[in-house]
């Protein structure tokens, strides 16, 4: 949803059931790389011992539920006051972590 978001803004004058429509192919795009990246890597997981795999589903199963819940309201804060709130808010994350990769170098 969030690419549905930024595409409506970018190309607000077009369709919204274009963008939508764009915005899905761009993840079905995505998601497949990132399936590729699990199967290659699929090998590494079968060799990790039996004792780490309840570790590996606490922190899969965190932040699946802190994604989904960051997401409500992210989608609550974007109703309630538009793109506007949340395209400032991307603005100083930007600049405080470029700011803070500057300090690094």
């Amino acid at each position: 949803m969030r690419l549905g978001f930024f595409l409506s803004e970018a190309f607000g004058s077009m369709r919204r059931n274009w963008v939508m429509a764009m915005a899905a192919v761009i993840t079905v795009f995505i998601s497949t790389a990132i399936l590729g990246a699990v199967l290659l890597k699929a090998g590494e997981a079968a060799q990790m011992a039996a004792g780490d795999l309840p570790a590996l589903a606490a922190g899969f199963g965190s932040a699946a539920i802190t994604g989904f819940l960051a997401l409500k309201l992210l989608f609550a804060v974007i109703q309630r006051t538009g793109l506007g709130v949340f395209a400032y808010y991307c603005w100083a994350v930007g600049i405080a972590a470029l700011i803070a990769r500057g300090m690094q170098a």
